[in-house]
């Protein structure tokens, strides 16, 4: 949905939409108590992009590529952010890649501010078996 389009719908609106992109983009893999952290970790009136990632890999260099004006947060999962003492600049860290994570980075573009959120979900192999 274009911005302006976007910024003139409802506050509850704007969270269905949301909800209902997250839902479409994981897949329906993120409980309700996820999807809702993420809801809230952005904000309904914020500008966002929404990345996802299968590889563990790629997401701890997602959120390795901090700025220094960055400000990031881990929403759930077992995923941390730490200050580098050997270079100046940050590290991601996924410490469960078998368990789903996010983190919301906010980073601040000509004045406003921009949400990433950086959603993980583990690759399910063939034949696992999910509770349901």
């Amino acid at each position: 949905m274009k911005n302006q389009l976007f910024n003139q719908t409802s506050e509850d609106d704007r969270r269905q939409k949301l909800d209902s992109v997250i839902r479409e983009r994981t897949n329906g893999a993120l409980t309700e108590d996820q999807i809702r952290a993420l809801i809230n970790s952005i904000g309904p009136e914020a500008q966002h992009t929404i990345l996802m990632y299968t590889d563990p890999y790629e997401f701890s260099e997602a959120l390795s590529s901090r700025g220094s004006g960055d400000f990031g947060v881990v929403v759930f999962g077992q995923a941390e952010f730490a200050r580098s003492l050997i270079r100046d600049c940050y590290a991601g860290i996924l410490r469960d890649p078998k368990e789903p994570a996010a983190a919301v980075i906010i980073q601040k573009f000509s004045g406003r501010m921009h949400y990433f959120a950086h959603i993980y979900l583990p690759e399910r192999s063939e034949g696992s078996v999910t509770d349901e």
